[in-house]
């Protein structure tokens, strides 16, 4: 499943609507790349009860998988999604500007 997953114009504003409405702010400065993103993941799964359906919505959207399939995905299939979209941001910001 991961393979599918599609980043989209679409989906910038569903994250958007998702951080909102989880009140989602993370200090980054001074620590690690590791404790950044033990930040982040505890930040998010704390704060994840605030936009429950948000989360549905982006993660199925993504995946392009049904919304009812999102809450019973497994750990591992959501941790892959993650990493999809994770390495498809790497590239974008990546690229070299002309």
């Amino acid at each position: 499943m991961t393979g599918n997953v599609k980043l989209k114009t679409k989906h910038i504003i569903m994250l958007s609507r998702l951080v909102s409405k989880m009140d989602f702010k993370v200090d980054l400065k001074g620590t690690t790349d590791t404790d950044k993103g033990m930040e982040i993941i505890m930040d998010l799964i704390s704060n994840s009860h605030k936009a429950e359906d948000e989360f549905y919505a982006l993660v199925g959207s993504m995946a392009g998988i049904a919304l009812e399939e999102v809450p019973d995905m497994e750990i591992d299939e959501l941790v892959g999604v993650f990493k999809a979209i994770w390495n498809k941001l790497q590239v974008f910001f990546d690229k070299p500007t002309d």
